[in-house]
């Protein structure tokens, strides 16, 4: 099989880290790095291959690779992840999709016209334990689904990571909501009650 080629924008933790995982799959290769701070993108090059770039826009049109992962800070997802998309790039783009309604539409436009896949990085899905959660909901092994709660708990290094950039819950808490809506059997709607409480309900 033709090895699966994909670039990271945005070679900070989340990058490193999505791209050291996506390096460890079978028949995918990293061919390309993008980082304001180049020095970053070579560290993750030296390590997984391929070229380093500060120009993410260069990257796409020289490497062309089939994946794109955008680890961009929150605020900056719109334009490295609809340039991707216009190369015909599939995505994995870094939750929350964006910080405003408008971005996350102008993406999900681009994905749509451009026929490319689009994944938000709600990686506990694939979390083993969350995953038998959401199998006992859907089989009925442990009752009706009725309601659930959801707290989660970072520490301060975390907080000091995002330098206050965007909210633990447009950040954290999205995780949770996710699970949530996964574990719910039917269509529910979402309304924001107090601040940071989000009610989820049919």
């Amino acid at each position: 099989m033709k090895d699966i080629t994909f670039a990271v924008i945005g070679s900070g933790f989340m990058g490193t880290i999505l791209a050291k995982t996506a390096s460890e799959v079978n028949g995918a290769q990293c061919v390309g790095a993008a980082d304001i701070l180049l020095p970053r993108a070579q560290e993750l090059t030296s390590r997984l291959g391929g070229k380093a770039y500060e120009d993410f826009h260069e990257m796409l049109d020289k490497e062309n690779p089939a994946v794109v992962f955008v680890a961009t800070p929150e605020q900056i997802h719109r334009e490295p992840a609809i340039a991707a998309a216009k190369h015909g790039a599939h995505i994995f783009l870094e939750k929350p999709t964006a910080t405003s309604l408008e971005d996350a539409d102008a993406i999900n436009k681009a994905c749509e016209e451009a026929c490319v896949k689009l994944m938000i990085g709600y990686i506990l899905r694939f979390e083993v334990s969350y995953a038998m959660i959401q199998s006992a909901v859907a089989d009925g092994s442990i009752g009706k689904f009725l309601s659930a709660y959801a707290r989660r708990m970072a520490t301060i290094s975390e907080a000091r990571r995002l330098h206050g950039r965007v909210s633990p819950l447009t950040y954290i808490g999205v995780h949770d909501i996710d699970q949530i809506l996964w574990y719910h059997p039917l269509p529910v709607q979402l309304s924001l009650n107090l601040p940071g409480t989000v009610l989820i309900h049919q």
